[in-house]
C-alpha cells in the first residue's frame, strides 16, 4: 500500500512514461476518415448536409486547422461547440494542437 507522499511520484513518472510514448511515436492518420490516431478532429464528418445545416443555423459549428509536423501538411477540422471557448476546450483536449479558426458559416 503506498503512502500518499508515494502517491504524486508514482503519477508523474506514469504521466511522463506516457507523453514519451506519444511523442516518439509518428502519428497514425487515417486515409479514410478525419482521424489521427484515433481522435476524430471533425465532429461534424458524419452528419448528412442537411443536419450541417442546422447545425450552422445553431451558430455551433467551428472551424480548426492543425498541422501534422512529420508530413508539414495541414489539416481543417470541425468541433461541434456552445461558443468558440468552449470549441477552443474541445480543440485543446483533442492534443492535436489545433487552432480554432472561428464560426463556420
Amino acid at each position: 500500500m503506498s503512502t500518499p507522499a508515494e502517491t504524486p511520484r508514482w503519477r508523474f513518472s506514469h504521466q511522463d512514461a506516457v507523453r514519451k510514448e506519444h511523442i516518439s511515436a509518428a502519428p497514425v492518420i487515417s486515409s479514410q476518415f478525419p482521424m489521427v490516431d484515433n481522435i476524430l478532429f471533425d465532429d461534424a464528418f458524419f452528419f448528412s448536409r442537411e443536419e450541417v445545416a442546422l447545425l450552422k443555423a445553431r451558430h455551433v459549428l467551428f472551424a480548426t486547422k492543425f498541422r501534422d509536423e512529420d508530413s508539414d501538411r495541414w489539416y481543417g477540422g470541425v468541433v461541434i461547440a456552445s461558443d468558440i471557448d468552449a470549441a477552443r476546450a474541445v480543440a485543446h483536449g483533442r492534443g492535436l494542437g489545433e487552432e480554432v479558426l472561428g464560426e463556420l458559416v
